[in-house]
């Protein structure tokens, strides 16, 4: 059987040919434990993210991908909701990083706001309330920590039950933070005007309380 190479060595393979790039990817993840990992890979992610930009990235993109015309394209998929809800999250996020920058992520600005206004929510509750995955929310909630933004203690009537708290520190970042995350909401519908604006949220709504209830 073929020994497995060290951990940091496993998650540079993915990259492929590139001894430059593996060798870097080896070195940024050296002696990391897996908990590490997911924080490092966060920060890689975030310091990579493809810079907005009106103009196609290549010609075979100019030819192939045209949204403005639903009759451009003969794909299956350019023809799928569900294709065009994954292509405008990827629109929502590029956005958010183009105008947050590394502050925070989509899903730590969501848990940071909901904490705010739901004080001492307990971490169940918080991931239903921002719909993120129950078994993670935990490491969400620990990088805000770590950053003074969050607290957590124990309830008084099950101290099973970890509580969450904003700080000061955490009120200011939100502050911040909320006039870029809210000129991302304008910019993402900035084609639609007001009535089309409503109309696109109030279909956005049906679908998910048919879907989520």
């Amino acid at each position: 059987m073929r020994a497995l190479a060290p951990w940091g060595e496993r998650r540079a393979a993915p990259f492929g040919g590139n001894h430059e790039c593996r060798s870097a990817v080896r070195r940024l993840f050296a002696g990391r434990t897996p908990e590490r990992f997911y924080d490092t890979l966060e920060w890689l992610l975030r310091s990579t993210m493809p810079r907005l930009s009106s103009r196609p990235r290549s010609a075979t993109d100019a030819c192939n991908v045209s949204y403005a015309d639903p009759r451009a394209s003969d794909l299956v998929i350019h023809h799928m909701p569900g294709h065009f809800i994954r292509r405008l999250q990827q629109v929502a996020v590029r956005l958010f990083f183009a105008r947050v920058a590394l502050d925070m992520t989509p899903v730590q600005f969501a848990a940071l706001a909901a904490v705010a206004q739901r004080p001492r929510i307990d971490q169940a509750r918080l991931s239903a309330l921002i719909g993120y995955d129950r078994a993670t929310i935990g490491g969400v909630i620990g990088r805000l920590e770590a950053r003074g933004w969050l607290a957590r203690s124990a309830s008084r009537a099950d101290r099973r039950v970890r509580l969450v708290r904003i700080t000061p520190s955490g009120r200011k970042a939100l502050a911040r933070t909320l006039p870029a995350v809210k000129s991302v909401q304008e910019m993402l519908l900035e084609s639609l005007d007001a009535d089309e604006r409503r109309h696109f949220e109030r279909l956005c709504l049906n679908i998910l309380a048919h879907h989520l209830g």
